[in-house]
C-alpha cells in the first residue's frame, strides 16, 4: 500500500515549458485517444454518434485485467449481469430491461455475428480490439432481441505488422492461466494470419462440505484464428474460426442466510457441473464498389451445453436437474451503404437471414425427500424433450441527412419476420418406465412480424459538443416454454415490446483531455416476459403486462496530467411494473421494482504510468465499483443490498514485457450472485466472487 500511496499521491512527471514537448505539441501528446466505433455499422468517432455508447478498448481491458464479459459490466453504467448455477444462465440487463429466460433482451455480437442464447454471453475476452456497449433499443440495425441494447465485441485483426504475445498468471484458489497470440503477414499487403489461444484453471471458490469437494472448479480453453485477404485496396475478406471447451463445477447453492454468513461453503447432496463445447466460423467481406460499399457477413455456430445441478441447494434428496442443450445457428447479413464522402445524405440498406435448430432434454429427478414434502407421490423423474426450429429474415434501412452544417436527422426502419416451431414431449418416469397418463405432446408453430422504427436528431454546434435526441422501438420475440416441469398447455408466451426515448449530450474539452457524456432515458415496456415458479417446482414464462424504466447515465474520461487517466461512470434507474398480476400466486405486483435492476451504479478507475529508469514504467490502477440495491424476484421479497468492489493492479512495464500484481474484491465484500425462493425450503442463493489475487507476466515479440 505504500507503493500505491507513492504512485497515486505523488506528482507525476512534469514537462517543462521550454522542452521539445512543450506547448501545442505537448497538448496533442496528452490528449485523449480518439475512439472509433462501428455501433451504426460504419466506422465513426465515438463522440460523433448520437446515442449512449460505452467503448472499452483492448488496452483498457488489458490495463484492468478484465477476463470475461461479466467483468466488463462493472465498468459500464446501466449494464448488470448475473450468472447463476453455471455459464449457461447469464442474465443481462441494461437500463432496467433484460431477460431471465428465453431469448436475450440484449443483443450480443462478435465481429458482426449474433449470438442468440444468453448462455453464450460469458465468454473469455482475449485478443480483443474493443467492446462496444450500445444502450437502448437497436432494432433498426440489429433486429430482434436488441430491445435493451447491444454488446458488440470486435477482435484484433492481423495486419502487415508481426506481433506475438504470451502471458502467464497464477493466483489464489489455485488459479492458473496461459494466453498467447500471433498476428503476422503471410504475403505483404495481401494475406495475413491471426492466431490466439487461452487456457484457464482454478480449484473453485466454494467448498461442498457435504461431499468434501470443491463445488465450482473451472477448466477452460479457447481458440481463435483469422485469415485475412486484401487482394486490392477496395476488397477486404476475413475468414474466422473459434472454438471453446469449458468444464466446471456448477450450482453451488445454499440457503440465502447461510450464504451471507459463510459464502465459501454449501451443503449439496449432488455435485453439479456445467460443460460447454462450441465451434464457430464466419466469413466477412467488405467491398468498396463504385458508388456503394458492400458488406457480407456469414456466420455459423454449433453450441452444446451439459448442465447438472442440485437446484434445491441442500443436502436433502429433493430434486436434481440435468439439462442438455444443442444449438446450431446460421446467419447471413448483406448490407449496401453509401460511400464515405462529404455528401449531406448517408444511407444504408440490408437484408438479414437466420436459421437456428435447438434440441433440449431436461430431466428433473425427484428423490425421497420430495415425496416427504408432498411434491410427488413417489421417487420419479420429470422429463422434457423439445426440438425448436427458428427461422427468420429482415429488411432494414437507415438514412442520415445533414439538414444544415450543424443539424443531422436520422431515420431508420426494419421489418422482422420470425417463424417459430416446437415439438415438445413431456412425461413422468419411475425406474425408467413412463408413468401411465403422464405423457404430454405439443407440436406448435407461431409467426411473429414486427416493424421496428427509429428517429434521431443531432445538433453539433462545434467540434467539441453534440446534443441529440432519439426514439426507437424494440422487440423480444415470443416463443415456447421449455423449462422443467412446464405444463404443455401453458407453453406459449407473446413478444415483448419497448419504446425508448432518449436525450443526451457528448462534450470534449480542456484541449481534448476531458470528455463528458450524459444521457436521460425513458423506456415503456408492454407484455414484459418474466419467469415464475409454479407450485410443482416448475417454471413458466408469462407476459407481465406493462412496466417502465427511466433514469440517466453519465461518463467522464479525464487525463489530468501526463501519465494519469481517470474514468468514472454513474447510472440511476427507476424500473417498476405498471401492470402485473401473478396468476400462480394470485398477487398484484403493480408498483414493484423490476428484478435484477440496481437502482444506482457507480464506477471509478484512477490509473498512472510513471517512468523508472531509461526503459521501464511503473504502473498502478485503483478501481472502485458500487452496485446499488436491487431485488431478485418480482414479489420484491428477496433483496440484495448495495455492495462495493475494490480492485488494485500494480506492475512494471518494459519495452517488450510486463509483470503485474493484482487483486479483485480486495475488501472481500460478500454478496449474492443470484437468489430465488424454493418452495418449502425458502430462499436459495449463490455467493458472488470472493477476494482474489495473483500475478501475471507477459512478453511481446
Amino acid at each position: 500500500m505504500l507503493l500505491l500511496a507513492g504512485q497515486m499521491l505523488g506528482p507525476g512527471p512534469v514537462v517543462a515549458e521550454g522542452s521539445s514537448k512543450g506547448g501545442a505539441e505537448a497538448d496533442e501528446i496528452y490528449q485523449l485517444e480518439a475512439v472509433t466505433v462501428t455501433a451504426e455499422k460504419r466506422p465513426e468517432a465515438l463522440q460523433d454518434v448520437p446515442a449512449s455508447i460505452t467503448a472499452v478498448t483492448g488496452d483498457q481491458i488489458d490495463d484492468a485485467g478484465i477476463q470475461t464479459i461479466t467483468e466488463i459490466a462493472n465498468q459500464v453504467p446501466n449494464l448488470h449481469i448475473s450468472t447463476w448455477g453455471g455459464r449457461r444462465n447469464s442474465h443481462v440487463f441494461m437500463r432496467g430491461v433484460g431477460a431471465t429466460y428465453g431469448e436475450p433482451a440484449v443483443g450480443f455480437y462478435v465481429d458482426g455475428v449474433g449470438y442468440t442464447s444468453d448462455g453464450m454471453f460469458d465468454m473469455e475476452l482475449f485478443n480483443v480490439e474493443r467492446v462496444e456497449v450500445l444502450r437502448g433499443p437497436q432494432g433498426t440495425l440489429y433486429g430482434r432481441n436488441a430491445l435493451a441494447g447491444v454488446i458488440n465485441i470486435v477482435t484484433r485483426q492481423p495486419t502487415n505488422e508481426t506481433e506475438a504475445r504470451v502471458s502467464a498468471g497464477a493466483g489464489n484458489f489455485g488459479q492458473r492461466e496461459l494466453k498467447g497470440s500471433l498476428r503476422t503477414p503471410l504475403v505483404e499487403d495481401q494475406l495475413f494470419l491471426g492466431l490466439s489461444a487461452s487456457a484457464t484453471k482454478r480449484d473453485g471458490y466454494v467448498d461442498n462440505t457435504h461431499l468434501g469437494e470443491k463445488a465450482d472448479d473451472r477448466d477452460d480453453q479457447s481458440l481463435r484464428a483469422n485469415l485475412r485477404w486484401t487482394p486490392t485496396a477496395d476488397l477486404d475478406a476475413t475468414l474466422s474460426l473459434d472454438a471453446e471447451r469449458f468444464r466446471g463445477g456448477a450450482y453451488p447453492l445454499g440457503p440465502l442466510q447461510e450464504i451471507r454468513g459463510h459464502p465459501d461453503r454449501v451443503r449439496n447432496d449432488f455435485a453439479g457441473h456445467d460443460n460447454r463445447d462450441a465451434f464457430g466460423s464466419s466469413l466477412s467481406l467488405n467491398w468498396n464498389a463504385p458508388g456503394v460499399r458492400v458488406t457480407s457477413i456469414t456466420g455459423w455456430r454449433d453450441w452444446e451445453n451439459d448442465g447438472v445441478g442440485d437446484t434445491d441447494g441442500s443436502p436433502l434428496d429433493i430434486v436434481q436437474e440435468n439439462t442438455q442443450e444443442d444449438r446450431k445457428q446460421l446467419t447471413q447479413e448483406l448490407r449496401l451503404a453509401s460511400p464515405e464522402t462529404e455528401s449531406a445524405l448517408r444511407w444504408m440498406a440490408g437484408l438479414y437471414y437466420y436459421q437456428e435448430d435447438t434440441g433440449i432434454v431436461t430431466r428433473s429427478r425427484f428423490g425421497s425427500d420430495a415425496v416427504a414434502m408432498g411434491f410427488v407421490p413417489a421417487p420419479m423423474d420429470s422429463v422434457l424433450d423439445a426440438d425448436k426450429d427458428d427461422q427468420g429474415y429482415a429488411l432494414f434501412g437507415q438514412l442520415d441527412y445533414r439538414i444544415t452544417d450543424h443539424v443531422t436527422l436520422t431515420a431508420g426502419l426494419r421489418r422482422d419476420h420470425d417463424k417459430r416451431r416446437v415439438r415438445m414431449r413431456t412425461r413422468m418416469e419411475m425406474g425408467g418406465t413412463p408413468v401411465p397418463g403422464s405423457e404430454g405432446d405439443l407440436n406448435d408453430r407461431r409467426v411473429f412480424k414486427e416493424w421496428l422504427p427509429k428517429i434521431a436528431l443531432a445538433y453539433k454546434p462545434d467540434a467539441n459538443i453534440l446534443w441529440y435526441a432519439n426514439a426507437a422501438k424494440g422487440c423480444r420475440a415470443g416463443g415456447f416454454n421449455t423449462l422443467m416441469n412446464v405444463d404443455p398447455a401453458d407453453a406459449n408466451f407473446d413478444p415483448e415490446h419497448s419504446i425508448n426515448y432518449e436525450a443526451g449530450l457528448k462534450w470534449s474539452g480542456w484541449q481534448k483531455r476531458l470528455s463528458f457524456n450524459l444521457a436521460l432515458f425513458r423506456v415503456n415496456l408492454t407484455d414484459q416476459q418474466v419467469i415464475q415458479l409454479t407450485p410443482s417446482i416448475g417454471s413458466v414464462v408469462r407476459n407481465a403486462g406493462e412496466s417502465h424504466s427511466q433514469g440517466l447515465e453519465a461518463e467522464l474520461v479525464l487525463r489530468p496530467a501526463p501519465g494519469w487517466d481517470v474514468n468514472a461512470g454513474y447510472s440511476y434507474t427507476d424500473a417498476k411494473f405498471d401492470e402485473y398480476r401473478d396468476d400462480v400466486r394470485g398477487a398484484n405486483y403493480a408498483g414493484n421494482r423490476v428484478p435484477l435492476v440496481p437502482r444506482q451504479m457507480f464506477n471509478l478507475a484512477v490509473q498512472n504510468r510513471r517512468p523508472i529508469g531509461a526503459s521501464a514504467v511503473l504502473f498502478s490502477r485503483l478501481e472502485l465499483q458500487r452496485i446499488g440495491d436491487f431485488h431478485w424476484d418480482t414479489a420484491n421479497t428477496l433483496k440484495q443490498g448495495a455492495y462495493n468492489l475494490v480492485n488494485l493492479r500494480l506492475g512494471v512495464e518494459g519495452d517488450n514485457w510486463e509483470a503485474y500484481l493484482w487483486g479483485k474484491n480486495l475488501l472481500d465484500e460478500g454478496y449474492a450472485e443470484f437468489a430465488y425462493d424454493f418452495p418449502g425450503l425458502g430462499p436459495r442463493a449463490q455467493a458472488g466472487r470472493p477476494r482474489t489475487f495473483g500475478v501475471t507476466v507477459s512478453a511481446r515479440f
